[in-house]
């Protein structure tokens, strides 16, 4: 099953119903799934990563924020992040975005955009509201 029929079936859609939601977590070191979670129904609950504004999962979202960043400065920030033998994996997950922004356009759906390359500091911000 592909992870975001996963993410609907195991926590969007227990959410829905007011019932607590389980899913396992991906281990990226173990390149498998670990640790079982639970999501407790709540007023506000984050979705966060790359594809959580997919069409799939619109009706679900109240509110929805896209980071914006070149793909230059975004693959120098994951190999920063996971160092330089990730750099496959990376070309990979770019490659999987382009494709996910190109069909979800998340861009066109959220209420707020944050232009990543203004981040110089964890406290300085330049917000864009749609």
């Amino acid at each position: 099953m592909s992870w975001y029929l996963r993410m609907l079936q195991e926590v969007f859609l227990p959410l829905e119903n007011n019932c607590s939601a389980y899913f396992q977590k991906y281990n990226w070191d173990k390149n498998n799934f670990d640790d079982w979670e639970e999501v407790k129904p709540s007023d506000f609950i984050i979705i966060e990563g790359v594809s959580s504004c997919r069409v799939e999962f619109r009706r679900f979202i109240s509110f929805g924020i896209y980071l914006e960043l070149e793909r230059e400065k975004r693959l120098e920030r994951g190999l920063i992040r996971d160092g330089g033998e990730a750099m496959e994996q990376w070309f990979e997950w770019m490659k999987e975005e382009d494709e996910y922004l190109s069909a979800h356009r998340p861009d066109e759906f959220v209420n707020l955009i944050i232009r990543g390359d203004y981040i110089n500091e964890i406290d300085h911000y330049e917000f864009s509201l749609n």
